[in-house]
């Protein structure tokens, strides 16, 4: 545990397999993990970063129905601040394309959402504003390339992807011997049941808005 706090920082994207991490990892004891951004990456040098990331459209699934319809252990700290949309569609479009009806009817609690990306001066989509945010865009050395970001954010993070997280969680405790629960392993994997899915249209649009996601982390 010791080994993990002093040489290990897990950057915790929202809704990505945090609380997979956090359970097989930290076990919530020596949590190093938070939603807080990174002021300065060479702060961290003696640090092993890593992150998990994931496919944009499942990203906005998970949102939604992890608000819509609470199934995870932290379900009693859950803000219900989708409740004005019956429909999933709805509400990533608006949170997409309309900021100001989105704005009007956000939860005064979930104040990440106006956070991330309503005050957001550029058209990106939310899973795109966090990683801007999270890994401090604006301190960045070069500014106006976000195609630099991205890379410069790949070059010190190692990212373990949602869609293959047990593996990829292996493979990263047995690349750096960090220590495991192993009886976690099989949990919390896509806990939160996905109800309500976005339809092909809106699809395209994720694509549109979080295109530097897929172009950084899911092109082949």
């Amino acid at each position: 545990s010791l080994y993990i706090m002093e040489n290990l920082l897990f950057i915790h994207i929202p809704k990505t397999g945090g609380t997979y991490i956090n359970q097989v990892i930290f076990n919530r004891k020596n949590l190093v993990a938070n939603h807080k951004c990174i002021s300065n990456m060479g702060q961290t040098e003696n640090k092993i970063i890593f992150a998990t990331i994931r496919n944009p459209v499942s990203f906005y699934n998970s949102t939604y129905n992890f608000y819509k319809y609470p199934n995870h252990p932290l379900r009693s700290k859950v803000k219900n601040i989708v409740n004005n949309y019956t429909d999933i569609n709805t509400f990533v479009k608006e949170l997409l394309t309309n900021k100001e009806a989105f704005a009007n009817g956000y939860d005064k609690n979930a104040k990440y959402f106006k956070h991330y990306i309503i005050s957001s001066p550029n058209e990106y989509g939310l899973l795109t504003n966090y990683f801007l945010f999270i890994f401090h865009y604006k301190d960045y050395h070069t500014p106006g390339d976000v195609d630099g970001f991205f890379e410069h954010i790949k070059n010190k993070v190692h990212f373990l992807k949602q869609e293959n997280l047990k593996q990829d969680t292996l493979d990263f405790c047995n690349k750096f011997n960090i220590p495991y629960d192993k009886s976690k392993l099989d949990t919390y994997v896509n806990k939160n049941d996905q109800k309500q899915s976005v339809n092909k249209e809106i699809e395209a649009l994720i694509k549109e808005k979080d295109y530097l996601i897929y172009k950084h982390f899911y092109q082949h």
